[in-house]
């Protein structure tokens, strides 16, 4: 039986997940899986199934299913999806920029996927880059790539399963919603590694949920 905290919280700790409205998303499952057992996860979906262009467009979809999150107890609430978690900004300081904001209009943390790559990249000095942008389209790895550009990462490459020749069509990418086997995860990065041999970091802008082949 689990126990109620001292301020009347199911958990100690209580994350909220802000993911696509375009599949289920298993961020917070994978999340809960890793985490100990004094952390509880909560998730809320954006109405769009695709994710608009601009800032403020996306900001408008994040921040009902973030304040009902925060409202609902999460200490914390997280930006995932991977089309969705530049949150439409030019750059990372950009992004940042509205994280703040964010946080303080929902009245908690309120962080970034994407965004968090790059805070741990600039703090451990990575400057040259290879992007494996998985299961992105076309359109949204030159985004993708643009956006690490615009915070002054050098991108020595930028490619998806597509690029790197799992898939022979790219558009039957879209068909898998985020669904690949296991053995793609190995495979892709040993791919992108030979790429870009030379780089400081090897970067992946979006996890597939893998399954067993």
């Amino acid at each position: 039986m689990q126990n109620i905290t001292k301020d009347g919280s199911l958990f100690p700790h209580q994350v909220g997940f802000v993911g696509p409205g375009a599949y289920f998303d298993a961020s917070p499952s994978d999340f809960l899986r890793l985490s100990p057992e004094q952390v509880g996860v909560l998730s809320a979906s954006v109405s769009q199934i695709e994710c608009p262009l601009g800032l403020t467009n996306v900001l408008t979809e994040i921040m009902s299913p973030a304040k009902t999150l925060a409202m609902n107890g999460a200490s914390i609430v997280a930006q995932v999806g991977t089309n969705w978690t530049s949150l439409g900004a030019a750059s990372f300081d950009d992004a940042s920029a509205y994280c703040d904001r964010m946080s303080d209009v929902i009245g908690v943390p309120f962080i970034s996927a994407l965004l968090s790559l790059g805070t741990v990249m600039r703090r451990n000095g990575y400057a040259r880059i290879a992007l494996n942008t998985t299961y992105a389209s076309a359109d949204w790895t030159m985004r993708l790539s643009a956006f690490f550009k615009a915070s002054n990462f050098e991108v020595v490459y930028s490619g998806s399963f597509a690029d790197q020749g799992l898939f022979q069509a790219r558009n039957l990418m879209s068909d898998r919603r985020g669904l690949f086997p296991i053995n793609w995860a190995q495979t892709s990065m040993e791919r992108v590694a030979a790429l870009a041999p030379n780089v400081d970091s090897l970067v992946v802008t979006g996890i597939p949920s893998f399954f067993e082949s």
